[in-house]
């Protein structure tokens, strides 16, 4: 806070209902601990916020004129695990049967 990153200022979130009112914002994306997700929500909305993509690990309670996204990160993060693992364990395959070929040879 009071800080900038890539020529941006890091403002504190009481500024976020009067900056997303003044600029129109309508969506916004909420990346909070679950323990501020409703808070920081409620903020949201109130600065006219209508669309958010929950990163969070919680379930928002909104109106009913506000779309609510909720991104599953951990199951996400489990199938892309999932994958790499099936993929590492076919090019361990290929390259044993490489080396099958060349010795058998």
């Amino acid at each position: 806070i009071g800080t900038t990153l890539h020529n941006t200022p890091i403002l504190p979130i009481d500024k976020i209902v009067n900056l997303s009112l003044r600029m129109r914002i309508n969506f916004g994306v909420l990346t909070v601990p679950a323990h501020a997700g409703q808070a920081v929500t409620d903020l949201l909305v109130e600065g006219g916020i209508r669309a958010i993509w929950n990163v969070a690990p919680i379930q928002l309670h909104v109106p009913s004129d506000v779309i609510v996204e909720n991104a599953q990160l951990t199951q996400s993060l489990a199938v892309l695990s999932r994958k790499l693992s099936e993929l590492q364990n076919e090019e361990e395959f290929r390259e044993g049967m490489k080396r099958k070929i060349v010795v058998g040879s």
